[in-house]
């Protein structure tokens, strides 16, 4: 039986490199955007175009984000740029299947993603998820309670 998952995320950027979502164990957000006339991020231009989760760094660790980074490219609004938000979750706590669960349930409450929205992962219901969100202008929910409160 698997155990109860409830985590905090705290989402950290936006990034504009692709190569800051492998630099640690993480769920990330792939965002399309825009800037303002003083060269700022505009959130009320932010479209949410993809959820993940990361191994964290490996050799090939950049390699299965590039074959994706060409959907992202596609399906941005014109005039966006790509950016990414990361939240750390640790290793200590999570493991990869942890991972995969919150990225699963994260996907499955935003379908649908312009990209990344196959592969979810089932999960046995009678556990639950409990996903809080943090940091400024996050494109995600507050909270996720799975299964519902």
């Amino acid at each position: 039986m698997r155990k109860y998952i409830t985590i905090i995320l705290q989402w950290k950027g936006p990034y504009e490199q692709v190569s800051r979502i492998t630099e640690h164990e993480c769920l990330f957000m792939v965002i399309a955007a825009k800037k303002g006339t003083r060269n700022n991020w505009i959130p009320s231009s932010y479209e949410l175009i993809d959820i993940g989760q990361s191994t964290g760094p490996s050799d090939e660790s950049l390699y299965p984000f590039e074959l994706r980074k060409s959907c992202w490219e596609r399906n941005k609004p014109k005039d966006s740029i790509l950016i990414y938000k990361v939240a750390e979750v640790p290793v200590n706590d999570f493991d990869e299947t942890d991972r995969r669960i919150m990225e699963s349930y994260l996907r499955k409450y935003h379908e649908p993603l312009v990209c990344g929205t196959g592969d979810v992962l089932q999960y046995d219901n009678r556990n639950t998820v409990n996903i809080l969100n943090s940091g400024k202008y996050k494109p995600l929910y507050d909270k996720y309670i799975i299964p519902p409160e």
